[in-house]
């Protein structure tokens, strides 16, 4: 049957020009392995695959054979083996069971870590310690193998070897530990895992972090673990005769212990990202890009289930497209992934937000704050418990390389375990220096946080910075943050409850709601868009360069909130740099950079507070209510005159705030208006919030105030 197939697979190469074509290919590029379609194989002759598929393992050294039998007669040099792909059915991990041992099948995971590339004895040469005889080409399966018996007759010797290193053949080899797919695991299941065999061109092809399709067939080796551990090989002294017949059933149970391993001949962990569009797709998304109003429709059918919170949506789209990364000279790299914080109430839709952009990009990882640590998120060294060497396994950030970390419950986290993501928020690297492993992995990946206010609920009389339990260097890297407040307003209570009730009402035959585009066309679009790299007009950077002052200016007033830094200005360029990407723009021009300083400026604007009453300090003088955007407006101005001027007494300090605020009053009425806000917020300033305090007549800040 074996010399069967192998005549028939021979068949198949001189009957296939595409085969032809790939092996010239192969020879060219200095490969040994020929890359074969199971596809062709199965449309030549379904007999030949099922054979093939059947009893890979039994017939894969013929298949080589037949491999390097037609490259040597065709092309004068011979291909070493054979490497199938594209095969009509992918398991699942947890499918992969012993029914299936020897077969040629596919499976798809994910990898989590990998060894170091080993030589591996593939075929020995020995010579008898006795009589010196040499016995070549003893081929190893999965274990040392010696030859049974001397080749000299006068010779009886059968243990007696030593191995020939020289001329004997040795391959590659790397093992690598691949896990199931987030999206596979069952509610309430661990996910399962498998180690794979790669030999020769596969080795280092395979990093952690990348989804992968293997293909090969599975075999069994013994469990080495288990056989090295105490408990597995000793039997306790038990007495009686019943005891007796247990502990003599117990005495070959080590030899029970293997385990399933993979041997692959194939990987493809090429993402769906770096493929080339077909027609159809060019066709789709050009219809997409002529569309009016793309920036708000994008956003709006990425999340049907949420209503309102457009800054936030758009934030979140320009997060999934990024900025255009860039190298210095010097090898100094400058990200160009977005960092979004959310912020808010229970109930707002936060985790929503998370879940749903995680699904968006290939390399995605969704992680909660509370039950993550730092090795969790970054990467772990742990101990190969076959080899006893130390390897790096990754993390949520490491496996979310190229594509979007979400982490849910941010202000949960350990002070210890954020101080862990600050190198991979700005550097885009992982440093790791333990048990004897010094390294720097890359973890190229955007971040979506969401957190709570300290207190549970966000206190509008307060800042953001007095509302989260954030450090200014972990803030100071999000390029947006966006408070969601859950108010008992009747307007936007009906309009949450109508929303929710038509999207109920308006999901379609196949189970999904209603939008301008379907999720697999922003799926594509995204993909389409990610790969552009805009560059910048000097209307833009002039546009840039005005609004960082504002931004810088502004926040001088704000500064018992976050300070604005000039990673604010970097912000607004990757910003910009995603709007241009979405409108299959070449060149950021100002309008982008307008809508960058919008979603910027909107999301470190001080939340809206209530009416704010200033209580006279005699019974005799009456009231004044003052609403809160006049309120923090008067505020900034008098902290921005005296931080910028010399100390000044009350007047002059009114009169120099009425002369700033000249251009805005219309009238006389309007002056007397504006200087009577001004009087009785100066006055509450200084006698009821303690934010100013006189000291020889002139006014000063308290320095609690900056802190």
């Amino acid at each position: 049957m074996t010399e069967e197939v192998h005549s028939k697979f021979l068949e198949f190469l001189d009957n296939t020009s595409k085969i032809r074509t790939e092996a010239e290919q192969a020879i060219y590029r200095n490969e040994t392995v020929l890359l074969v379609d199971l596809q062709d194989v199965h449309s030549y002759s379904v007999d030949l695959y099922t054979d093939l598929v059947r009893n890979f393992s039994r017939d894969v050294d013929r298949i080589n054979r037949s491999i390097a039998v037609y490259t040597m007669r065709e092309f004068s040099t011979a291909l070493e083996q054979v490497s199938f792909h594209n095969s009509q059915v992918v398991y699942k991990i947890r499918e992969l069971k012993s029914d299936k041992l020897g077969q040629l099948l596919s499976f798809s995971g994910t990898v989590t870590r990998t060894t170091q590339v080993r030589p591996e004895l593939s075929q020995g040469t020995f010579v008898c310690k006795v009589c010196n005889s040499v016995v070549s080409d003893v081929f190893q399966e999965f274990k040392y193998t010696e030859p049974l018996v001397c080749p000299n007759h006068l010779c009886t010797n059968r243990r007696l070897w030593k191995l020939e290193i020289d001329k004997s053949k040795f391959l590659n080899w790397q093992k690598i530990h691949v896990q199931e797919n987030t999206e596979e695991i069952p509610p309430g299941s661990l996910p399962r895992s498998m180690d794979v065999i790669v030999r020769n061109d596969l080795v280092e092809k395979i990093r952690a972090g990348d989804k992968v399709v293997m293909t090969g067939y599975l075999i069994v080796v013994p469990d080495v673990i288990q056989l090295m551990m105490p408990q597995s090989k000793t039997v306790p002294v038990q007495s009686g005769e019943l005891d007796e017949i247990k502990k003599k059933r117990n005495i070959n149970i080590k030899d029970l212990n293997y385990k399933l391993s993979f041997m692959c001949i194939h990987a493809d962990c090429s993402l769906v990202e770096d493929g080339e569009f077909t027609n159809e797709e060019l066709a789709v998304i050009n219809e997409m890009r002529s569309a009016s109003d793309l920036y708000y429709k994008l956003s709006q059918s990425m999340f049907p289930s949420i209503h309102g919170h457009y800054s936030i949506k758009n934030a979140i789209l320009l997060l999934l497209v990024g900025g255009v990364g860039k190298k210095a000279e010097g090898g100094t790299s400058l990200r160009g992934d977005i960092n979004v914080l959310l912020v808010g109430d229970p109930g707002t839709a936060k985790s929503q937000f998370l879940k749903q952009a995680s699904s968006f990009l290939p390399r995605s990882v969704y992680t909660s704050g509370k039950s993550s640590s730092a090795a969790g998120l970054t990467a772990s060294v742990i101990k190969d418990g076959e080899t006893g060497e130390f390897t790096i396994e990754a993390g949520a950030l490491m496996l979310s390389d190229t594509g979007i970390c979400c982490i849910d419950e941010f202000d949960k986290m350990n002070v210890r375990d954020q101080v862990s993501i600050h190198e991979a928020m700005e550097q885009q690297t992982i440093t790791i220096s333990k048990a004897g492993i010094n390294a720097t992995l890359n973890a190229r990946t955007s971040i979506l946080a969401a957190a709570n206010p300290i207190k549970g609920r966000y206190d509008k009389k307060k800042t953001l910075r007095q509302n989260i339990n954030l450090s200014a260097p972990v803030m100071s890297r999000f390029d947006l943050y966006f408070v969601l407040i859950d108010d008992a307003n009747m307007e936007n209570d009906r309009n949450v409850a109508t929303h929710i009730l038509n999207s109920h009402a308006s999901i379609t035959d196949k189970g999904m709601l209603a939008s301008y585009f379907t999720k697999e066309q922003v799926k594509l679009y995204l993909r389409y868009a990610r790969r552009k790299t805009p560059k910048m007009t000097d209307e833009a950077k002039e546009m840039l360069i005005k609004k960082y002052i504002g931004i810088r200016q502004d926040s001088l007033v704000h500064s018992n909130n976050y300070m604005m830094t000039v990673r604010h200005l970097e912000s607004l360029i990757r910003l910009s740099e995603a709007l241009a990407k979405i409108h299959d723009n070449e060149f950021v021009t100002k309008e982008y950079v307008e809508e960058a300083y919008r979603l910027v400026k909107s999301s470190v604007v001080e939340v809206k507070g209530e009416d704010i009453e200033i209580v006279p300090k005699t019974a005799d003088e009456p009231g004044f209510m003052i609403n809160s955007k006049d309120y923090i407006r008067i505020t900034n101005s008098f902290i921005y005159l005296i931080k910028t001027r010399d100390p000044m007494e009350r007047h002059e300090l009114v009169e120099a705030f009425l002369s700033e605020s000249e251009s805005c009053i219309e009238s006389e009425k309007a002056l007397i208006e504006e200087q009577k806000k001004a009087e009785n917020v100066l006055s509450f300033l200084i006698g009821k919030e303690g934010v100013l305090f006189i000291s020889d007549g002139k006014i000063h800040i308290h320095p609690s105030y900056d802190v």
